[in-house]
């Protein structure tokens, strides 16, 4: 039932109105009372969704009574139509309409034309309420969802569900609307130019350009103060109707650790933990078609463990690897963090100098290789290693630049070992 409130001081008046309401409208109660006092005791203890009020009643008159209405969060939401006899009527509906009143009647009454203005009204009305048990409907089930949720008009967020507030560190959505009202405050993309200034707009055209593919972001969260990954979805809350959509973010941070961790175990020596022979055949020639093309530098630096084999045949296979291990990290404080470090395979390792100069290509590696022979190895005491470097060439092609350093080092182990030979 829609429940209407009377309220005029003239009891003929308030019969004939309950009469007509009754009579020509279905699914209608209609109460009424002959005071602007009588009516704020009667809505303490009932409900009522739509006000008829007179202008003129003694003690309280309807527009100071509206105003109270205005300034009472429990009422004023409530639509109040004015009821007046003045002849000056232009200016009361003026002053109805400044205190939050939807329409007027004037009496006498029109009787088809009250009727079809209430029953508009008590139409639009039921549907805002049938909408707004939607909305409740929507934020319950969204409330239970792991995913953030928000649904955005325009450029203001309207709704959003519990785990986007706390995720953001916000109570409620008033408190969330009193501090950011636009969804692109929250939602900061890197891709297509946006910045941290871009507006919704830009924002939902993105997200709607690229529905094909996962958007993702990293957003910080406040109550595990961590940094987090998401895919932002985006879809349109009604089909025919733009500028409303519901945003979705689902968590993917577990995935992508996963992830990362898979593809470093693929391109990391499980041994060394430094790149491996697959990770050099991926850089390698991205390196060296880049430095064709642009005409940078590019060295190439192999090193071999002296004797290694001895050291395995003489101590075992575990202390084997404690060298590698120990020679690895020697190399990696030594070089700087531009060089590309990998294992080439047993003993042999070999690293990329990117737009480096000779000079300094060959002062690390005599670092290197007088670090290595300054290092006491438990068990095994000094160990020693070989170094070839080369320089790329304008007639290099990828297999004889590598062929070339790999002669290096084979020129330094005839030539002695525990030296650097550049060619």
């Amino acid at each position: 039932m829609y429940k209407i409130l009377i309220v005029d001081d003239s009891r003929s008046i308030r019969a004939l109105l309950e009469e007509i309401i009754s009579s020509s409208i279905e699914n209608i109660k209609v109460s009424s009372v002959p005071s602007a006092q009588a009516a704020l005791e009667y809505m303490a203890n009932h409900d009522v969704e739509l006000i008829l009020l007179d202008i003129y009643m003694p003690v309280m008159d309807g527009f100071e009574f509206a105003r109270i209405l205005k300034e009472d969060e429990r009422y004023c939401q409530i639509p109040v139509i004015f009821i007046t006899a003045s002849s000056n009527t232009d200016e009361f509906i003026q002053k109805g309409f400044d205190l939050g009143a939807i329409d007027y009647i004037k009496k006498p009454f029109d009787e088809v034309i009250l009727v079809n203005k209430i029953r508009s009204y008590v139409k639009l009305f039921k549907q805002e309420r049938e909408l707004k048990k939607a909305y409740t409907l929507i934020y319950k089930i969204l409330s239970h969802m792991d995913n953030l949720i928000c649904i955005i008009s325009n450029e203001e967020i309207v709704q959003a569900n519990e785990t986007f507030l706390r995720f953001f560190g916000f109570a409620n959505l008033e408190a969330l609307q009193k501090k950011h009202s636009k969804v692109s405050d929250f939602f900061v993309l890197e891709e297509d130019a946006l910045n941290n200034e871009i507006s919704n707009e830009k924002l939902i055209e993105h997200l709607l350009r690229n529905q094909k593919k996962d958007t993702k972001i990293k957003l910080y969260d406040q109550s595990l103060q961590e940094e987090k990954t998401f895919i932002l979805k985006i879809s349109s809350l009604h089909k025919d109707k733009k500028g409303e959509y519901i945003l979705s973010l689902t968590d993917i941070t577990e995935t992508e650790r996963l992830k990362k961790s898979y593809q470093l175990q693929a391109i990391l020596d499980p041994l060394t933990k430094i790149y491996n022979r697959q990770a050099f055949n991926d850089k390698y020639p991205k390196e060296f078609y880049y430095a064709k093309t642009k005409d940078k530098e590019l060295r190439l630096l192999m090193a071999d463990i002296d004797h290694f084999k001895k050291i395995n045949d003489t101590y075992g296979h575990q202390i084997g690897d404690y060298v590698l291990k120990e020679f690895c990290k020697i190399i990696n404080l030594l070089i700087p963090n531009n060089y590309f470090f990998a294992r080439w395979g047993g003993e042999e390792f070999i690293i990329i100098a990117q737009d480096d100069t000779l000079e300094n290509v060959m002062h690390y590696a005599q670092k290197i290789r007088k670090a290595v022979e300054d290092f006491e190895f438990l068990h095994v005491g000094k160990v020693t290693v070989s170094l070839g470097v080369a320089s790329l060439r304008k007639e290099d092609e990828e297999n004889s630049f590598l062929a070339r350093v790999d002669e290096a080092l084979y020129k330094a182990k005839q030539e002695g070992r525990n030296r650097v030979v550049n060619l």
